[in-house]
């Protein structure tokens, strides 16, 4: 969902359950969802941790246990 452009996750009873701070999120695949911050891209799980540090230039969901990203156009 999102408010004041910035982006989080709600439950199906519209329950706040991952704070609306991001600049831009992906669906979750496979327990995480890439997000967005200060133009830096990672991994959240489904509690709102960070996984994997928002490093990232791009990054895309999870298929199969992996995802792509990119870091210093690479």
């Amino acid at each position: 969902v999102q408010k004041d452009g910035k982006w989080g996750f709600i439950d199906k009873s519209g329950n706040e359950i991952i704070e609306l701070k991001y600049d831009e999120v992906y669906s979750f695949k496979e327990g995480l969802s890439a997000v967005q911050k200060d133009e830096k891209w990672g991994f959240i799980d489904k509690e709102g941790r960070e996984i994997i540090e928002l490093k990232y230039d791009e990054a895309w969901y999870f298929e199969e246990g992996l995802a792509k990203v990119k870091k210093n156009a690479k």
